[in-house]
């Protein structure tokens, strides 16, 4: 696994602010390996969306479970788990056997593999609803595959690619135009992700011996419900991974917001316009770290901390923050028991092409970015809310939420209870 954060410029302001990548290789060991000493099945995504809604997901959850494997607190680390789950999904459509059940149990369905599409249309229609109901949101989901013109593809996987995941398939020539192919495809992305994500696919990933892509992309602009005032962000401190300290831009506002803390941390939620995506920040405290928030991720899923929410009036000091992060994420599923899909002896994708043992999956990358100003990244306002339980409550004074130290964020719907993202902010 490998990430990075990069540091917040001027120009970053102007430009989209989340966007998210996934890219699956997968290769293919059937009979033409006699004549080709390698063919591949690439599977590439642009996204930033959720897991699955909160019937279908236990405590320890699909986004928990990555959240404990990459967010230590060292590093600022973004991912989308809808981005994974949702390349996950497409692929074990044409998955069969144990295959098919081992990516199903890590995603939380164990019990009905082939209900994962419909899963996945549920949910595509509960974010369309969401997008509706906030004129002021942008939350666009795209998918396509993108198969050798001459490749085999079984019918049934590119109907339930059309109907159950609404995507596009657009033929390729890899063989005899395998950079143009290339290009094609990341035009593609780029067009859906209002330019965020460039060069999804990187020169080398695809060759002659390719015969598909899968592609999802999903780009999402929101604005806060309550936007900060830009004229009281300053400079201030910031207590980094081992002491270090640094200055970050802090924004602040004060008001009514929905708070609660526990004896290893602070909680907050923003709204963002429309009122069906929130941002929720998970502070630990200072003896406490982004560890312990996973591990009680992981151990009572997020009611420990949704469940106590109250509306109370808060000072809010929030590092302004951009970060773009990459994985290598084969280990992290194989951690969550999908390990046939890369065994060339036992995988089974016949549904897609081929026998049993002619696919697997070779590698796993994702790529995800998350921009975070006055303006927004998710916007949201509880006001009704809020005002009605702060009116039913005794004045309090205001408690100070300061983030000026390692800490977690997720960004999710609030109906279907998707994470469309989720990462750490240790270095702003």
């Amino acid at each position: 696994m490998r990430g990075f954060g990069d540091e917040l410029d001027a120009s970053a302001l102007d430009r989209p602010p989340s966007a998210a990548r996934l890219w699956c290789r997968m290769c293919y060991d059937g009979p033409m390996s006699k004549l080709l000493p390698r063919i591949t099945l690439s599977c590439a995504l642009a996204l930033a969306a959720s897991v699955m809604s909160p019937a279908n997901a236990p405590a320890g959850d699909f986004a928990a479970e990555l959240f404990a494997q990459w967010c230590d607190g060292t590093e600022n680390v973004v991912f989308s788990p809808f981005s994974i789950s949702a390349a996950l999904a497409m692929t074990a459509a044409g998955a069969r056997g144990e295959t098919a059940s081992q990516i199903a149990q890590a995603l939380r369905l164990a019990d009905a593999p082939e209900r994962l599409p419909d899963a996945f249309a549920d949910l595509d229609a509960q974010l369309t609803a969401a997008r509706t109901a906030a004129p002021g949101l942008t939350l666009a989901v795209a998918n396509s595959i993108w198969p050798q013109q001459s490749f085999n593809v079984q019918p049934a996987f590119t109907d339930l690619i059309r109907t159950r995941f609404k995507g596009e398939i657009l033929p390729l020539d890899y063989v005899g135009q395998t950079e143009g192919a290339r290009q094609t495809i990341n035009r593609w992305v780029e067009q859906r992700t209002a330019d965020r994500i460039k060069d999804l696919v990187p020169p080398g990933m695809l060759d002659q011996s390719t015969r598909m892509t899968l592609v999802n992309a999903i780009y999402f602009l929101g604005l806060w419900a309550d936007p900060f005032d830009a004229k009281l962000t300053a400079e201030a401190p910031f207590h980094g991974p081992g002491g270090a300290l640094s200055s970050a831009r802090f924004m602040h506002r004060q008001g009514s917001m929905r708070y609660a803390e526990t004896e290893d941390l602070q909680a907050l939620e923003l709204d963002y316009e429309g009122h069906r995506l929130t941002m929720l920040l998970l502070l630990p405290r200072p003896e406490h770290s982004l560890r312990d928030v996973a591990s009680q991720w992981r151990g009572s899923g997020d009611k420990a901390w949704k469940s106590n929410l109250r509306s109370r009036e808060v000072q809010l000091y929030m590092p302004r923050f951009t970060c773009t992060w990459m994985a290598e994420c084969r280990d992290a599923l194989e951690k969550l028991g999908i390990v046939n899909a890369f065994d060339p002896q036992r995988a089974d994708f016949s549904g897609i092409a081929g026998k049993p043992g002619d696919l697997c999956i070779s590698a796993v990358i994702h790529k995800a970015f998350v921009e975070v100003t006055e303006k927004g990244t998710e916007a949201a306002a509880a006001t009704a809310v809020a005002m009605r339980l702060t009116a039913v409550e005794p004045p309090k004074p205001p408690v100070v939420f300061r983030a000026d130290r390692p800490f977690a964020f997720l960004i999710r719907e609030q109906q279907s209870g998707c994470v469309l993202f989720a990462g750490t902010v240790a270095r702003p």
